[in-house]
């Protein structure tokens, strides 16, 4: 495979949550000199963000969205150490993406989804209702 088929099957397959290709991808870029940052922010990061995409426009549903999740993971694994090594500043930017991701899951279904707060609400506010309102 060349590398732009890699990629293209990295954000392909983490698209539809196909963990054990994502994750075979993963090994094969590695095994062909890619560099584990190149995988992250040319497929994976922008295959998330699609799915982050259609879940907003109401084609993705939760279950989708966690399968997507649980696939980059499984290459998160093998990638996290390397791109530590390697110096990638952009770690705490992925911990970050991720968890605004789950905090605008939570937000956009109910009975959260009504509060309109947003994250940058989350991020203003020092208490939020840790439970369903009324």
């Amino acid at each position: 495979m060349t590398p732009d088929e890699i990629l293209q099957g990295l954000y392909d397959q983490t698209l539809v949550g196909n963990g054990p290709a994502v994750l075979d991808l993963t090994h094969k870029a590695l095994d062909g000199g890619m560099e584990p940052g190149t995988m992250l922010f040319d497929a994976l990061i922008p295959s998330l963000e699609e799915v982050g995409a259609r879940f907003e426009r109401g084609d993705y549903f939760v279950p989708e969205m966690l399968i997507a999740g649980r696939a980059m993971a499984g290459s998160m694994e093998v990638l996290r150490p390397l791109l530590a090594e390697t110096g990638v500043e952009t770690i705490g930017s992925l911990y970050s993406l991720e968890k605004r991701q789950q905090i605008e899951l939570l937000l956009a279904t109910p009975p959260w989804s009504g509060l309109g707060i947003g994250v940058d609400g989350v991020r203003r506010h020092d208490r939020l209702p840790l439970g369903p309102l009324g």
